[in-house]
This record gives C-alpha cells, sequence and structure tokens, in this order.
C-alpha cells in the first residue's frame, strides 16, 4: 500500500479529538488536557447488527460487562468521555444480550457514579490497575481488577484521620501510611459490586 499523511488544519478548540475503539485495547497512556472522547460499540459486538453476535452466554455477558466498565473508568481518567453504539434489530429493538449488558452497566453505575460524573484528572491518572479520579478534596482510586488485603495505592498520602470507604459501602476502611504508599488494610465483605472497585479517599489538594 502508500503511505499517506493526513493533514489536520481545524484547531483543536474548535473540534474534538476521537479515539474509536480506545476499548478494550487502551491507545492512550496519558491524560489528554483537551477533552477528547472515544466512539465504540457495546463489547462483544458491531457497529451493525450481526445475527452471529446476537446470543451470549452469561459469561459472555459478564466478561462484555467488565471491558465496558474498565474502558470507561479508564477514559475518564484521562480527561475523555465514552460514546456507546448499540446495534439494533431491523426492527429497532435491541438483542436482548445487549439490553442485559445495558442494566448491568446501569447496576455498576448507581454504585459509582460519584467517580466518574464530574469529576476532574488526577496526575498521575493511572498506577498498575489501579485509575484516578477527582471531586473537590476527594481522591478515587478505582481498581480495575479485584481489590485485595492489603491495597497498595501508591504516592497517595491522605488527610490524617481520613475517612476511606469503598463506594456502595458504609464501612470505614482502616488504613495506614507506608512512605509514600496508602495501605488500606481491609475491605468490606461482601465487596458491593462486580466490576472496577472505586476507593473514596480525602486528600488535602487533591485536584491536578
Amino acid at each position: 500500500g502508500k503511505e499517506v499523511m493526513i493533514s489536520r488544519v481545524i484547531p483543536i478548540t474548535c473540534s474534538v479529538q476521537n479515539i474509536e475503539r480506545h476499548f478494550p485495547k487502551i491507545t492512550l497512556h496519558q491524560v489528554n488536557p483537551d477533552r477528547w472522547q472515544t466512539s465504540t460499540p457495546v463489547p462483544g459486538f458491531n457497529w451493525a447488527y450481526i445475527d452471529d453476535l446476537e446470543d451470549k452466554s452469561p459469561v459472555e455477558i459478564h466478561n462484555s460487562v467488565n471491558a465496558l466498565v474498565d474502558g470507561i473508568v479508564d477514559v475518564t481518567s484521562k480527561n475523555g468521555v465514552t460514546l456507546l453504539g448499540v446495534a439494533p434489530r431491523a426492527d429497532g429493538t435491541l438483542p436482548e444480550s445487549q439490553v442485559e449488558i445495558l442494566n448491568q452497566l446501569g447496576d455498576w453505575m448507581k454504585i459509582n457514579k460519584t467517580a466518574l460524573h464530574g469529576t476532574d484528572w488526577h496526575s498521575p491518572c493511572e498506577a498498575g490497575s489501579l485509575r484516578f479520579t477527582v471531586k473537590g478534596d476527594y481522591l478515587h482510586a478505582i481498581d480495575l481488577e479485584k481489590p485485595g488485603i492489603p491495597e497498595v495505592v501508591p504516592g497517595v498520602t491522605p488527610e490524617p484521620g481520613s475517612v476511606i470507604r469503598m463506594l456502595g459501602s458504609n464501612k470505614d476502611l482502616s488504613w495506614h501510611q507506608d512512605g509514600s504508599n496508602l495501605v488500606i488494610d481491609e475491605l468490606p465483605d461482601p465487596l458491593p459490586c462486580d466490576h472496577a472497585w472505586a476507593f473514596r479517599i480525602e486528600l488535602s489538594g487533591a485536584g491536578n
């Protein structure tokens, strides 16, 4: 094939960068200070309806929800927004598996929306499986992997006596400081959700 060069002459202030299908394969590994978006179909599906993709097992649905949640969290932590596409049948109805995925996403959002809606980005925006967002004096450390004990949050120093909770739980979690790392010594039992667990941490000067 022939190599081509694309020239973008529209000022960035007059347009929004769009990265198609940013997840599940992450393509941006740092914060973009200018608001950007990713557009993607429901994971496991295509932009348009394909009969062979309609039926999904419970495991496939769980994996699709997990990829969707992780992707939205990652995008938000990097100052982006997610435009999600669904693939209806010819009569306009959605396949049951897509509806189930969206319902499960809604269940997760009911618990964790505080960590995403109206938040700002934090520097650094990620540490291993953790993604960070800021709202007021609170830092949200969102673990894309199931947290364990101890849960180590690198480079974070809470206020003395700060209350740390996992969203969806009223349990105050015990913690201690190990150098520059926050170490959370306990977790709610059971965990309040099935994907991307968010810790709400009180900080001084949490903003970027």
